[in-house]
């Protein structure tokens, strides 16, 4: 899972631009917990931080989607039952949501 979190951020070459608000910084793994880990950074002027949230839970829903359907029948996931986990913070550090997505979420 260490080659494929220094992949992800060669071939998307991190950190990169995602949309008008998003910035994805980097990708890494953790191997003591197993976990492959998103980081993410926010423009955060335009809505305030409650209305960030909001969003961010409509995009975990989506991101245990995509999951399901990229990763259910990856025999690395499968062999590994990796844990997913994105961090979203404003563009001077601060933690404003995370969420995991579990193997037993998105695998079958």
């Amino acid at each position: 899972m260490q080659n494929v979190a220094e992949e992800t951020n060669k071939k998307a070459n991190l950190p990169a631009q995602v949309d008008e608000y998003t910035i994805a910084d980097k990708v890494r793994y953790d191997a003591e917990s197993n976990t492959i880990i998103y980081s993410y950074r926010l423009s955060t002027s335009e809505y305030s931080i409650n209305d960030w949230i909001e969003h961010l839970k409509n995009v975990e829903k989506e991101q245990v989607n995509n999951a399901k359907e990229l990763h259910s029948d990856n025999e690395y996931y499968k062999a590994l039952e990796v844990t997913i986990e994105s961090i979203y913070k404003d563009l001077n550090g601060n933690e404003i949501y995370r969420f995991k997505i579990k193997p037993e979420q998105y695998l079958k």
